[in-house]
């Protein structure tokens, strides 16, 4: 292949590359939503935030995450990891009442898939001007250098948020969400805080 073809076959390529790169990226959406019976008639003010995943770092975060998303004139939010006990039900119950919560947010991971991609080895063609007088201005000297294959992981996770009436200890709200190929546990918490923060306004459950 002459150098001229190679060069527009790289261009083409890396077109394509950063096409696929701006299209891609992790996608949340909510697969499942049940309305139980004892759901309050007026929406939520003062939810107590319960995170629970296999890394206490990641718990805390996605707390923080749900908590400012929930945060707004009308709804107070409280991180359950600040207060500094134990992961009980009847921990949580007791904080719950002294800190007169209306209702208990809790999430929890329900599945993970692990998706493992590895990239060919690929050579680029690296252009640089000579320079110099107005002549070699518009030379160039072309370059290749050959990139080692990569290995690529991404994550599919399924959540479950579950929404209980402080009042009555009773579950009263589900939701089932699903991130696809997030790269890493920031980019799920960022995208899966704020989708289920929309929905429960949506439904009203909070404001």
């Amino acid at each position: 292949m002459s150098m001229a073809r190679r060069i527009g076959a790289y261009v083409l390529v890396s077109v394509l590359m950063l096409a696929a790169g701006c299209a891609g990226g992790a996608g949340t959406s909510v697969e499942r939503v049940l309305r139980l019976p004892g759901l309050a008639d007026t929406p939520y003010s003062h939810v107590l935030v319960v995170g629970v995943a296999p890394s206490n770092a990641n718990a805390h975060l996605f707390e923080r995450r749900i908590a400012e998303e929930l945060r707004n004139t009308e709804t107070r939010a409280a991180e359950y990891y600040k207060i500094g006990v134990s992961l009980t039900e009847d921990k949580v119950r007791e904080t719950a009442g002294e800190l007169g919560i209306d209702a208990i947010l809790v999430t929890r991971v329900e599945h993970i898939d692990s998706n493992v991609s590895v990239s060919e080895e690929r050579t680029e063609i690296e252009v640089t001007a000579r320079g110099g007088n107005l002549v070699d201005y518009f030379r160039y000297d072309y370059g290749e250098h050959t990139l080692p294959p990569t290995v690529g992981v991404t994550y599919d996770v399924v959540l479950v948020t579950d929404i209980y009436d402080e009042r009555s200890g009773e579950k009263v709200y589900v939701i089932e969400s699903r991130t696809m190929d997030a790269e890493t546990a920031f980019e799920l918490i960022l995208d899966e805080s704020t989708a289920i923060v929309e929905h429960l306004r949506k439904d009203g459950v909070v404001r």
